[in-house]
């Protein structure tokens, strides 16, 4: 989902793409983590509450299910600096695409490691990328931003 999300948000930022491929190697990094921020493979996660707490004037019951979503809070305006605008210059950035604390995704390195290398890599090897059809469809799911095909050609 990382992949195929940042590829679109590449292909529908071309000034960020020609920044990634001015300095491939340099920028893999904060790119990946701009694609995780913007548009995150994962919209939200859900938790059971472990004892009752009270948080902005509403009380959480002990094994009350909650979901939290990641999406919101990688657009929150008190955290980022224009929450729409994709910036793969963006720095520092705090997303929390791999959720946080004793939650946080246990491959989070794994996936990371991969977003740069394919990142770069697309950047080294492709001058230009375009979408084959407007028409993209997600996987219904409301845990996962997950495209069903991302069709592109390059040139």
């Amino acid at each position: 989902n990382l992949l195929c999300n940042g590829t679109l948000a590449f292909i529908r930022h071309q000034d960020q793409w020609e920044m990634l491929k001015d300095d491939p190697a340099g920028q893999a990094k904060r790119a990946t983590e701009e694609c995780l921020r913007y548009d995150a493979p994962v919209k939200s996660i859900q938790r059971i509450a472990s004892q009752d707490v009270e948080m902005r004037g509403k009380v959480l019951r002990k094994d009350d299910r909650i979901r939290w979503f990641i999406t919101s809070a990688n657009r929150d305006p008190e955290v980022f600096a224009n929450v729409d605008t994709f910036d793969i210059s963006r720095d520092p950035n705090p997303h929390v695409a791999f959720g946080n604390g004793v939650h946080h995704c246990l491959g989070a390195t794994l996936a990371r490691v991969e977003g740069q290398e394919v990142f770069k890599a697309l950047a080294e090897r492709f001058p230009s990328l375009h979408l084959e059809t407007e028409h993209l469809e997600y996987q219904p799911s409301i845990t996962f931003r997950s495209l069903k095909s991302l069709p592109v050609i390059w040139n």
